[in-house]
Order: structure tokens, then sequence, then C-alpha cells
């Protein structure tokens, strides 16, 4: 249990650290004088970084285990944020989002993986709902330090803090799970921990391809946890973009969208045992769809803005934990690292390109009709998993 509460504190973190900066960003564009469409090709270079952890995330979990890498990770977080407090120019901010962007890729898919093996879809909800959590208190905070504080960098130390002492935390887990697990039930540990054949195993990312519907699966996931990542950094931006609103009240839109993501997870993880993954996850889809669709009408009242960001973050909410939840329904246990890894890496990348995409369909149609990429998207998706849906029904799955 406190293993599995550190687990979530750690999510609740990197919740925190992936919202901080897109909760500002056009504060800090007016800052160095630059175009707000940046946010694409800066979030790029964070979830470019992200995919190249994550494409090898899995063999870090093999060598160190679960609680020094996410150690690691959130060290991570630390050096990226304490760059953007420093940061007086755009290649300060870069270098920043690079290494927070490699922490991400780290901690994602080991975590997950972890939690898939370890844990069912209830628990994996919740610890979505901790990172959704962590999301929607980052904009709350960076909105606090704006109004009330010197400067927005104020919030960067003030998670800073927090993620030492988690750290410190994992690190002394570490040292009780050593000494305590020769007491344990084999299964037990075998559940909480690198089993040998995970260690020995030589099933490596290029195998997808030979797993049954495991490139179809890949696919939806990544059009789903794209369109999670891109929505997640622009929903503040377009806000104030389409909107008219300030910057703090864009923030607030944010912690709106993250406050309705998290709240459906919380609530899924209580009761997803009775309802069936593949209604939870059209239930998102068709959410989604509506909520996107709502972006297009030019209302530029606070109430109308902050009811579309709840709308988008209830939609996004079950889509990215019970897709990895559905992995061990799916497919062999054996698959799971491989699949996970896999699904993450090519999400962050697509996740790269759709963020920066949006600021080339902005320049193009216009921000009040940039949201039909996200629209285009979660279509797609819905007809891929009604696709492996109707396969595995006929197979009895």
């Amino acid at each position: 249990m406190p293993f599995l509460i550190a687990i979530f504190a750690s999510f609740i973190l990197y919740g925190l650290a992936c919202s901080l900066f897109s909760s500002v960003w056009p504060e800090i564009a007016r800052e160095l004088s630059v175009d707000f469409t940046l946010l694409g090709l800066l979030i790029m270079i964070s979830s470019g970084a992200s995919g190249i952890t994550s494409s090898f995330a899995y063999k870090i979990r093999r060598k160190l285990g679960t609680s020094i890498s996410t150690t690691i990770s959130l060290t991570g977080f630390i050096i990226g944020l304490l760059l953007l407090y420093f940061s007086k120019n755009l290649a300060m901010i870069c270098i920043a989002l690079a290494i927070m962007g490699s922490s991400n890729g780290i901690i994602d898919t080991i975590v997950n993986s972890y939690m898939i093996k370890a844990y069912g879809g209830g628990k994996i909800s919740m610890l979505h709902a901790s990172w959704g959590l962590g999301s929607s208190v980052g904009p709350i905070i960076m909105s606090y330090a704006l109004a009330h504080t010197s400067s927005y960098k104020n919030g960067f130390i003030w998670v800073i803090g927090a993620i030492l002492i988690t750290g410190i935390c994992f690190i002394l887990l570490k040292i009780y799970w050593e000494g305590k697990k020769k007491s344990l039930p084999e299964d037990f540990v075998n559940r909480h921990s690198v089993s040998k054949e995970e260690k020995e195993s030589h099933i490596d990312l290029k195998d997808i391809f030979k797993i049954k519907l495991g490139f179809v699966f890949v696919l939806c996931f990544i059009l789903c946890g794209s369109t999670n990542s891109a929505i997640s950094s622009w929903i503040a931006t377009l806000s104030v973009e389409q909107r008219s609103i300030t910057v703090a009240e864009g923030a607030t839109a944010a912690a709106f969208y993250f406050g309705g993501l998290t709240a459906v997870r919380v609530i899924l993880g209580f009761i997803s045992d009775r309802i069936k993954t593949k209604y939870i996850l059209v239930f998102g889809l068709i959410v989604s769809i509506i909520g996107y669709s709502l972006m297009f009408i030019r209302n530029t009242s606070l109430p109308f803005t902050y009811f579309v960001a709840t709308i988008v973050g209830i939609g996004i909410s079950p889509l990215v934990p019970f897709l990895h939840h559905s992995i061990k329904e799916l497919f062999n246990e054996k698959y799971i690292g491989i699949i996970v890894s896999c699904c993450n890496t090519t999400s962050l990348i697509g996740g790269a390109a759709a963020t920066a995409l949006m600021s080339l369909v902005i320049k193009v149609v216009g921000v009040n009709t940039a949201p039909i990429l996200f629209l285009a998207l979660m279509i797609l998706a819905l007809i891929i998993y009604m696709h492996i849906i109707k396969v595995k029904e006929k197979e009895g799955v």
C-alpha cells in the first residue's frame, strides 16, 4: 500500500510538471516576444524526447526496477523545472522541455507496465486520475503565481519541493522492499517486481508486427494518446485565442479541462469492474467528438468556455487508461511491456506531431476552425477501435 500511494503521488507530480509550462505559455510568449504558435514546436521537442526514452524504458525497468527508474524520472523533472525557472531565452526553454520530456517517457511507460501487471483497470484509472489531478492543480498554481506573486516562475519552485519529497520516499521504499520481499509470497513478489522471465525476454519493439492486431491496436492508441497530449498542451492557449479571454482565465479553462478529466477517472476507478472496457472506451470517444464539435461554437462567455473545456476533459479521460487496461484483456501477458512501450513511444511522437500540426492548422484555417484536427482524429480512432472489437468478438475474447 505505501508503494501504491507513492506511485500515485509520482503521477500527480508528473501531471503537475506536464501542465505548468503550457498553462502559462501565452505569458511566456509575450515575455519573450515570440509567436504563440511556437508552442507546437516546443511541445514537439518535449514529446519527441518522451518518445525516444519510452522506446527503451522497458529495458531500464528490467535492469533497475520500478522504484529506482521512477526516482530517476523525478530527478529529470527537477532539473527541467530549475532550467525553466532560470530561463531567459527560447534555447534554455527547449533544453528544459527536452529533459522533462525524457523523464515523461520513462515514468509513463515504466509505471503503466507495472500497474497493468500488478493491478486491474480500476487502479490504472486511479493512476491516470492522479495525473489528471496534478494537471488540474498545475494551472491553478500558475494562475495563483500570476495573480499574487512577483513572477509565475515561483510556481516552478513550489513543485520542485514536492518532487524532492516524493523522490526521497521512493528511495526509502526501495530499501524497505528489498528487506521485506523474502518473507512475502512468491506470487505477490512476481506481480510487483520484474520477473526472471521479463529480465531474460528477447522480445523487442519490432515484434509488434508479429502480434495479431498488435499494430492496429497501437494505431488506435496513437490517435487517442496524441490527441490527449496535444489538447492538454493547447487547451489554455486555444481558450485565450478563440474566446479573447485573459491568460489567467485561459489557465482556469485548462483547470476545468483537467478537472473533468480527473473526476471521471476517479469515478471509473470505483465502478470500472462492473462495466465492460469496450463500453467505457466507446463512451469516451463519442463524448470527445461532442466536445470538439462544441469548440466550433463562437460563444465568448466564460461559463461556456469552462463548460466546453470540461466536456473535452470528460471525453478524453477514459481513453488512455482503459486502452492500457485492455492490453491485458486482448494480448498475452508476455507482450504487455513491449505493447505498452510501443504504444507510449508512438503516441508521444504522434502527440508531438499533432501539437506541431495544430500550429500549422491554426495558420491555414484560423484558430476558430483549428479543433477540426482533434475531431478528425477521434472519429478515426472510433472506427479503428470498433474494428478491433468486432475481430476479437469473433474470436470469443
